[in-house]
């Protein structure tokens, strides 16, 4: 019981730094917003458990999509890469549908010339 209920508080702590993101976001904070889910890399990037995976995944995405607004094209590149490196195998379905539309924005990235730096 005590596993599960960290688990549960671990997966709420991961989803509330994507909501973080999302509402600095929202918020103009676009720095602030990739800084939040650089924060929930950190903490569950190697996490094996479904209920952390799936908001690594989201913040990764998320974290890609904010790059682009910011024009930030070769790291944009760099989260997706890093996205499908991470998740790529994963059988859930939520997150082969997030690494499916990272697959097609990194193409499109990549036929524009932007390839992560090295």
């Amino acid at each position: 019981m005590g596993s599960a209920r960290e688990l549960l508080l671990r997966a709420a702590v991961a989803n509330g730094l994507v909501n973080k993101g999302i509402a600095l976001g929202k918020l103009g904070r676009k720095e602030g917003e990739t800084a939040a889910y650089d924060e929930l890399l950190s903490r569950f990037g190697e996490a094996s458990e479904f209920e952390l995976r799936e908001p690594v995944a989201k913040g990764l995405f998320n974290k890609s999509v904010n790059l682009g607004t910011l024009r930030r094209h070769r790291e944009q590149a760099a989260a997706l890469e890093e996205l499908v490196m991470r998740c790529g195998h994963d059988r859930e379905l939520g997150i082969q549908q997030i690494v499916r539309i990272a697959l097609d924005e990194l193409a499109i990235l990549r036929s524009k010339g932007a390839e992560p730096e090295s």
